[in-house]
């Protein structure tokens, strides 16, 4: 098993932390998601942690 672990930053190169929220500032097409998340929505850096 694998345990390995992921820094998430932000556009300044800030290590985002648990609770943490960004503002999507352009369109993004995320691979392995059917969607892409709109300009100017609110993510949680728990749902970038889900993913990894």
């Amino acid at each position: 098993m694998n345990n390995f672990t992921m820094d998430v930053r932000d556009s300044n190169s800030t290590v985002l932390q648990d609770s943490n929220s960004v503002t999507v500032i352009k369109d993004l097409e995320v691979s392995g998601f059917s969607g892409v998340i709109k300009r100017d929505t609110m993510v949680l850096r728990k749902a970038f942690s889900n993913k990894a």
